[in-house]
C-alpha cells in the first residue's frame, strides 16, 4: 500500500552526494557513482530516529503539552518516511529444514510523488529500498520514480547507453508486458525498467488541509525503477527478490 503526500516546495539548491556515509535525503544520493560499501544502517537511521522522536512528541501532546510549545522542532507526520525492515530467507521446498537468512531489506512503505531522494542523469527517484547481508554488507538497491509520461525514462535510458554502452534487453510479462535494460559491469549488475501504471491496485490519498477534503483520484503514470546488485551477492539473491519493486528484477538474475 502506497501513501502519497503532496508538498509545495520552495526553490532550493539541490545537493548530490556519492560518499559511503549518506543518510536518506541528506542530501540527494548520487546513483551514478554509487558506493557499494555504503552503510545501509546509517542511511536509514535518520528516519528511524525521526519516527521515535515523533512518537515521543505525540505522547507528550496526549498528556497535555501544546503543539506550539515544540516550536520549529515539531515533526510533521507528512515528513516521515515509513521504513520496514523485512527478513529475506532462502527459498526452499524443504519445510522441515531451518530457515536460512539471506539478508535484510529496508523497504520504504510511504513516499511523496516529486520527492528527490536519489538521482541518475536527469531522473530523480522518490523511494529507495536497500538490502544488506546478515553481517551488514550492502547487497542490492532498487529505486523508484513516478512520471507523467515516457520521456523521463527515455532520457534515462539514453544517458545510461552513453555511459555504459548498449544494454541487454529482456522482455517480461508480469501483469502486462515490459522490458528490462541491463548492463553487467565490473563490480555490479545495473538494470532499469518502466511500465504503465493505471493505479487500479493502489490506494492514493491526497489531503487538502485548506478544506479538509480527501481526493482519491487515481492518475495513471509511468513507473520507472533503477536496480543494482553487487556481483558478489548475485547468487545469494537469485529467486529471493519476490516482493514489491524487487520482484521486477528477480528473473533477470537467473539468466
Amino acid at each position: 500500500m502506497k501513501f502519497t503526500r503532496y508538498l509545495y516546495l520552495m526553490p532550493a539548491v539541490i545537493l548530490v552526494i556519492s560518499c559511503s556515509n549518506p543518510r536518506l535525503g541528506e542530501p540527494i544520493l548520487n546513483l551514478e557513482n554509487f558506493d557499494l560499501n555504503i552503510n545501509v544502517d546509517r542511511f536509514y537511521s535518520g528516519e528511524f530516529n525521526k519516527a521515535k522522536e515523533y512518537d515521543a512528541q505525540q505522547n507528550e501532546i496526549a498528556h497535555g503539552k501544546k503543539e506550539e510549545d515544540f516550536g520549529d522542532k515539531l515533526i510533521d507526520p507528512w515528513a516521515l518516511h515509513m521504513i520496514a525492515i523485512d527478513s529475506v530467507f532462502k527459498d526452499t521446498d524443504d519445510l522441515s529444514s531451518p530457515k536460512q537468512l539471506i539478508g535484510l531489506q529496508y523497504n520504504m512503505k510511504s513516499w511523496s510523488p516529486g520527492d528527490s531522494l536519489a538521482v541518475v542523469g536527469e531522473m530523480y527517484f522518490e523511494s529507495i529500498n536497500m538490502m544488506k547481508s546478515a553481517d551488514g554488507k550492502f547487497m542490492a538497491l532498487v529505486a523508484s520514480n513516478e512520471s507523467d509520461g515516457k520521456e523521463p525514462f527515455e532520457k534515462l535510458l539514453s544517458f545510461l547507453k552513453q555511459k555504459h554502452g548498449q544494454p541487454k534487453i529482456t522482455e517480461r510479462d508480469f501483469f502486462g508486458k515490459y522490458k528490462i535494460y541491463s548492463w553487467q559491469l565490473k563490480d555490479m549488475l545495473l538494470a532499469i525498467s518502466s511500465r504503465h501504471n493505471d493505479k487500479k491496485n493502489e490506494l492514493k490519498i491526497e489531503l487538502d488541509s485548506g478544506n479538509g477534503k480527501a481526493d482519491t483520484t487515481k492518475n495513471p503514470s509511468v513507473d520507472s525503477r533503477f536496480f543494482i546488485v553487487k556481483n558478489s551477492f548475485r547468487d545469494s539473491v537469485i529467486g529471493n527478490l519476490n516482493s514489491g519493486s524487487w520482484l521486477y528484477f528477480d528473473d533477470l538474475l537467473e539468466q
